[in-house]
């Protein structure tokens, strides 16, 4: 089973992970202080505009000038100097933005491919191409618009919504011989031509796994608050009355989803989600992918691996329970017992 303890990881952290820090942690501060650079500049524009605003203001009525002259002086000249400063600050920010896109991509390259490495995991800045067939199966299900997007299509003229998926931060291995994978996932919702209409309505983790038991048709499980899908299947009413109040079980065959969905497995799902609060939805689906034939998407609102660039990045701490974190969803797969071939 995946475990590891506080003690044995911050060994682990000191002699592995630290060192490497350092120099990334002298690279994110003077980001950082490009930043405040950055908000300083724009702070320093807005001060001279009003500063010299103020002293035009109060010298014409002391000294004869021209309508034209007053123009210059009282808009012309404060209004010019807040434009030079907004330009090279837009200039200056964006220069910063392609910097710190590229710190996070080498800090997480350098040092989650490490800290994984602890467990036999590999870690990859981007998914595997076999997430697009996932991202195909979960998009076909995902309600086409809702009050809120009919009014924006009506009132800004947008053509068409669409739905899109991203992947990134992707962890795979093999855990008790079951090859796995999971990433932290995006889904949007957008306009045909991407410009009026633009809402994330997805946050989370996507863990994709194989599972020996035989079955042909699709069978989902969802919590009940997950209220993003729009599944077209038959609801199965299955006798555990406390399962159906946390989960709705939807499925192309009655009989092949009771197969799949024993008395033990709702037992144990559950008490799982007893302690998380996450919007849940299980696919069992064979046409998605030829090496993984479940996949579970839980929505947690946030990146999940994200580093914080506005505190320092030396806390072992942070990268501990992002481990701890790896391993709770992992632990899904412990709680259906994946690894047993008959029985769920």
């Amino acid at each position: 089973m995946l475990s590891i303890n506080f003690e044995k990881f911050s060994g682990f952290y000191s002699s592995k992970i630290e060192p490497l820090l350092f120099d990334l942690e002298k690279e994110r501060k003077k980001l950082r202080l490009y930043f405040l650079v950055c908000d300083g500049i724009f702070v320093f524009a807005v001060i001279l505009f009003v500063l010299f605003f103020i002293i035009f203001g109060f010298f014409r009525n002391y000294v004869n000038v021209t309508d034209e002259q007053v123009v210059i002086l009282w808009v012309g000249v404060p209004f010019g100097i807040f434009m030079l400063s907004l330009i090279l600050r837009v200039l200056l920010e964006d220069f910063i933005y392609k910097k710190l896109r590229q710190y996070i991509r080498k800090l997480k390259t350098k040092i989650y491919t490490k800290i994984f490495k602890l467990l036999d995991l590999n870690y990859k800045p981007s998914a595997s191409p076999e997430f697009a067939d996932y991202q195909n199966a979960v998009l076909k299900f995902l309600k086409k618009d809702s009050l809120w997007a009919k009014l924006v299509c009506s009132t800004q003229r947008v053509k068409l919504l669409s739905h899109i998926m991203q992947f990134e931060d992707c962890i795979s291995g093999i855990y008790k011989d079951i090859p796995f994978e999971l990433a932290d996932v995006t889904i949007m919702s957008k306009d045909s031509d991407n410009m009026y209409y633009s809402k994330s309505i997805f946050e989370g983790l996507m863990l994709a796994v194989k599972i020996d038991k035989p079955f042909q048709k699709r069978t989902i499980v969802k919590t009940n608050n997950f209220s993003i899908f729009d599944i077209k299947k038959n609801v199965i009413n299955l006798e555990d009355i406390e399962f159906k109040k946390k989960f709705k079980v939807l499925a192309d065959d009655e009989v092949e989803s009771r197969y799949l969905l024993t008395t033990s497995f709702m037992e144990r799902l559950r008490l799982f989600h007893k302690k998380q609060k996450d919007k849940t939805i299980i696919f069992f689906d064979n046409s998605c992918s030829k090496s993984k034939n479940m996949f579970i998407l839980t929505n947690t609102g946030r990146d999940n691996f994200e580093i914080s660039f506005n505190k320092s990045i030396l806390n072992e701490k942070y990268y501990y329970n992002l481990l701890k974190e790896l391993v709770d969803m992992l632990e899904i797969a412990v709680a259906l017992k994946l690894e047993q071939n008959i029985g769920l």
